[in-house]
């Protein structure tokens, strides 16, 4: 298994790429054209499946998990938020969007669409950059016959609340590039009540649980910040 190591700001993500994966994933867009991004399986550090695959924001998929209606049914098509928890990753298929640790692009479809934007930091330029893809024409695949590692969270966990504060705001760059004020306003609120409904669930442990205090109290901050986001943001 060979290793790539990327560096992003200051901290590192590592992904181990095993033997042949990308031939493999070369071989599969050469017999098929029409394909401008592929990805592979991704496998956590444990070796169980990570979610890589995900629908395209929706008002509805974003409401679903902020109400927790998702954690309730996460088999569900219908109650499904954005990561597809329902899908098994056994089978190639077309998707909205691949997750951005490991793809692999085609340089036709790149010159067509640009590279990722660079106003995006960490966060949502995958999903930015899927969508541009499908708008000129192209098709993205989940290809599970190639296997990668992505040993997750290695970057944001140096710093969780300035990555979590960062993702809300990528989110919102991304629906402010994509959807009309009105809608992206609806989505506003949307992700105002799930910062709401997780400060108060955080409350309520860190009342009733006095041993789990210390990391209740760390998601209250940590809500409260990306609900500072959320209300300062100018569309």
């Amino acid at each position: 298994m060979n290793t790539i190591v990327v560096s992003i700001t200051t901290a590192l993500v590592l992904v181990e790429v095993t033997d042949s994966c990308i031939d493999t994933m070369r071989s599969y867009m050469r017999s098929h054209p029409q394909v401008g991004m592929l990805g592979p399986k991704v496998l956590n550090s444990d070796l169980t499946i990570q979610s890589s695959c995900r629908t395209f924001p929706s008002l509805w998929n974003n409401l679903c998990p902020a109400l927790g209606v998702t954690t309730l049914f996460p088999h569900s098509r219908f109650f499904a938020g954005e990561h597809m928890l329902y899908f098994a990753y056994d089978k190639t298929r077309k998707i909205d969007t691949i997750v951005g640790c490991f793809v692999l692009a085609r340089r036709p479809a790149i010159e067509a669409v640009g590279g990722l934007d660079e106003q995006f930091f960490f966060y949502a330029e995958d999903i930015d950059w899927s969508k541009r893809f499908w708008a000129a024409g192209w098709s993205l695949i989940f290809y599970p016959a190639a296997v990668i590692v992505h040993h997750h969270k290695r970057s944001s966990s140096n710093a969780p609340l300035r990555f979590a504060v960062e993702q809300e705001k990528a989110v919102l760059r991304y629906w402010k590039k994509h959807y009309y004020s009105s809608t992206v306003w609806c989505f506003r609120l949307i992700a105002l009540l799930r910062h709401v409904i997780r400060i108060f669930a955080a409350l309520s442990t860190y009342a009733l649980f006095p041993k789990r205090r210390v990391p209740a109290f760390e998601r209250i901050i940590e809500h409260l910040r990306c609900l500072q986001s959320v209300l300062n943001f100018r569309s």
